[in-house]
């Protein structure tokens, strides 16, 4: 055998090894969803919204990451429900106003004047959603 067909021998021979043994290493199961934000990453909704990544992250042991696209760069606010639905981004936010006719038990909390306590008004809100009898109108 000629000493160059011995070294190509060699290479394949430890390029098969190494195939082998990265084989042998256990895949990482990590999903990554997009997240669209059609906000800013500053300000309380940024806070709350990369908080919530993080804990996704943290309480799935690092296999579930959330890629988070900030300032409306795959859709704007008011397309939002269409972008979602379509599956231009995994998840985002929906803001409500933006879409009156589809999302009209939204619309039913929010009152003519200022919240003075925001807490107060998405706790209200938020139990409204999950009650199971239906407005008296």
């Amino acid at each position: 055998m000629s000493p160059k067909m011995n070294i190509i021998s060699k290479f394949f021979k430890v390029a098969t090894l190494t195939i082998a043994a990265l084989g042998a290493i256990p895949a990482l199961a990590e999903t990554v969803l997009t997240y669209g934000e059609p906000g800013p990453n500053r300000g309380a909704r940024a806070s709350a919204t990369k908080w919530f990544a993080q804990e996704v992250e943290k309480r799935s042991g690092g296999d579930l990451k959330i890629d988070i696209m900030w300032g409306g760069a795959l859709f704007k606010a008011n397309a939002a429900r269409q972008s979602i639905a379509a599956g231009v981004v995994d998840m985002g936010t929906i803001i409500p106003d933006y879409f009156p006719k589809e999302m009209v038990s939204f619309s039913l909390t929010n009152l003519p004047f200022e919240n003075l306590d925001p807490w107060v008004g998405l706790k209200a809100n938020f139990d409204h959603m999950q009650s199971q009898k239906l407005p008296v109108i």
